[in-house]
């Protein structure tokens, strides 16, 4: 009885606070989508112990399996990134942000100890491992996590601290990490952003709601029965499917936890007497778990989510809005200070306002300081590469423009860079330079550390200068071996695993071979998806523009006011045109349209001549890439984890 109390008294608490967060949610129109899932779920568990005798255990279950699963997924992207989460810490623990900078040289270590602690634990809440011990582990590191998502998302860009050189005290500004890295860059490769440290201070809220369930429950939760099992493996099976594979277009994790599952089970059929099954199962995820971080650190991630994964274009990543047909880019302002030449009164005002009501205009305001920085009030299409540089502008356009590959052995610091490999770099550099191939190194450091590293290692090619920052994110490696061209990144080696020149020289043999002029069977078209339609650039008679990739569509087809343009700029002449012709859109309507015949279209690289296409009346309609130009092709693919149309010609 006294339990059967202690459970409606929660279910009571769940359900007021549910109320509550109603109540904040209307007042504040705070009802986005995680804001909702929350509210939906504190209500759901505070619901279901009321209505049903066992609602309580179905409660434990719902929560085991979100949280199980979620730790899991979560671990195995920092684990797939060791490094890549050690540089997110170390923003974390600099001076400007917590303040934390004896931590910063155990950051790579405290990065695979966090990894995989969450694999850990997310696995032994799926089992029902050690239940008292990962339960309360689970909520320490929750309510850590939920302490500095919110510590961060209240960060003020314009504060300052206060430090003491030489004596004299010195202002400097804050560092605000507005993304927590809670997920790597597994999020922006597949919504375009990271989570907003609001945005993950929700989430952990969230967590905290079915982690208490887990408090309460643990005395209860033991090592899976088998009825257990039947439930909880298989959905939380599919919810990795959905968050792994669905959101992340990562298929690994799901082989990973069903790996593990038959391991666990095998264990349990075992039976051995050595330790308590709670601990065998709990060896075995921590052996798999570090295993998997440290073969991420010393090769390269399982699975590349930054913009420079092999296949991926730079030069097409960098493109702004302005560059896309179709696509708005953002509207960042600035807070402006105005005074009043009178009274001395000072009033804030957004920049916006001030151009567009002309208010430099008036003669009693004048304009003071600009305070803080730009922020964002419209959202919009961010390139994934802002910027990228290897030597100076000319060196970093021939670099990404260039028709012929280009070995880049990137060595972010120069002094930490392995030397151990640098015989194997000499060699490869001399039979580089023998098939007419250009080698180049990249480095942040110094001009005169880089010349005495030479020296040291007998390097004898040229090193360009890089942005450090931007280096790290090229490749995880010290030094690492990048093949690129026309700006196309084709291959990447870690120094554990430097390649063999006719290895990597296979790399570029479906883009163009080396020693001689044969055309590429396959040809990859990167492109940007906008509410659920895929871009892509082409050229239509040598003019670039933006096309909507539609198999459904029977011709390439542009508007009128692209046809315009076409015949006023000389690119469509008189003799193109074939006449009015009936043609079917992607939605099974018939339209009357004008057919003319596209010259050349070149796509990826490929120019395709006397390509037949229809003029729609509509002024505003897209450009569509109809099956007119994709028959040209033996095959029309989509990789859907790139993002790139694969052409495989005929």
């Amino acid at each position: 009885m006294e339990t059967t109390n202690k459970y409606k008294l929660l279910s009571y608490f769940y359900i007021s606070i549910s109320l509550v967060l109603v109540g904040i949610g209307v007042t504040y129109n705070a009802f986005d989508f995680l804001y909702t899932f929350i509210t939906v779920s504190v209500l759901v568990i505070g619901v279901l112990p009321l209505v049903h005798e066992k609602g309580i255990e179905w409660s434990t279950y719902i929560s085991r399996i979100l949280v199980g699963s979620l730790f899991v997924v979560s671990g195995l992207i920092k684990a797939n990134d060791p490094l890549g989460f050690s540089y997110k810490l170390e923003e974390y623990f600099a001076e400007s942000a917590l303040n934390w900078p004896f931590f910063e040289p155990y950051s790579l270590a405290i990065s695979i100890l966090v990894a995989s602690s969450e694999i850990i634990l997310g696995f032994a809440v799926l089992f029902g491992g050690k239940s008292k011990l990962t339960n309360w582990s689970l909520l320490v590191m929750i309510l850590f996590f939920s302490w500095l998502t919110f510590y961060t998302a209240q960060c003020d860009p314009n504060g300052v601290y206060t430090v003491v050189e030489n004596g004299v005290e010195v202002e400097r500004g804050v560092t605000c990490v507005t993304d927590c890295g809670c997920f790597g860059d597994a999020l922006k490769g597949s919504i375009g952003r990271s989570l907003t440290p609001w945005e993950s201070f929700k989430k952990d809220i969230l967590l905290l709601v079915f982690v208490i369930i887990l408090i309460v429950r643990s005395s209860f939760i033991k090592i899976n029965t088998k009825t257990d099992d039947l439930i909880i493996l298989p959905l939380s099976i599919l919810f990795v499917v959905v968050l792994g594979g669905m959101l992340f277009g990562w298929w690994f994790p799901l082989i990973f936890t069903i790996a593990t599952f038959i391991i666990y089970l095998i264990i349990k059929q075992l039976k051995l007497s050595v330790l308590d099954m709670d601990w065998q199962v709990a060896l075995m995820v921590s052996v798999v778990s570090f295993g998997f971080a440290w073969y991420c650190l010393t090769n390269l991630p399982q699975m590349d989510f930054r913009p420079y994964g092999i296949n991926k274009s730079i030069p097409l990543q960098m493109r702004t809005a302005e560059e896309i047909e179709g696509v708005e880019a953002p509207v960042f302002v600035y807070d402006y200070v105005l005074e009043n030449k009178l009274t001395k009164e000072l009033k804030q005002v957004r920049s916006d306002a001030y151009m567009g009501e002309k208010m430099y205009e008036d003669t009693l305001w004048a304009f003071k300081e600009t305070k803080g920085e730009s922020y964002m009030i419209k959202d919009g299409y961010m390139p994934p590469i802002m910027s990228f540089n290897i030597g100076d502008e000319e060196q970093t356009h021939q670099l990404l423009e260039s028709a012929e590959p280009v070995f880049v052995l990137v060595s972010y610091d120069i002094a930490h860079s392995d030397k151990g490999v640098q015989d194997e770099v000499n060699e490869f550099v001399k039979l580089s330079k023998e098939k007419g191939i250009r080698f180049i190194g990249a480095s942040a450091s110094l001009y005169e550390d880089i010349e005495s590293f030479k020296k040291e290692t007998g390097n004898t090619f040229e090193y360009l200068e890089g942005d450090e920052k931007i280096l790290k994110t090229v490749i995880r490696s010290n030094p690492g071996l990048v093949l690129l061209q026309n700006g196309v990144v084709l291959g990447k080696w870690h120094y554990n695993n430097f390649p063999e020149i006719d290895k990597a020289l296979s790399k570029i043999k479906n883009i163009n071979e080396v020693t001689s002029d044969a055309i590429q069977d396959e040809i990859r078209v990167q492109m940007v998806e906008k509410d659920g339609v895929f871009w892509l650039p082409i050229k239509i008679n040598g003019l670039a523009v933006e096309v909507v990739y539609d198999t459904g569509a029977s011709s390439v087809s542009i508007s009128s006011e692209k046809a315009a343009f076409l015949y006023d700029d000389g690119r469509l002449k008189d003799g193109d045109v074939i006449g009015e012709v009936k043609y079917q859109m992607a939605d099974g309507g018939i339209s009357t349209g004008l057919d003319f015949v596209i010259r050349k279209l070149e796509i990826g690289g490929v120019v395709l001549e006397d390509i037949q296409a229809s003029v729609v009346g509509n002024d505003k309609a897209p450009l569509l890439l109809g099956q007119s130009a994709l028959m040209n092709f033996s095959k029309v693919t989509v990789d859907n984890k790139t993002k790139e149309l694969i052409l495989t010609r005929k």
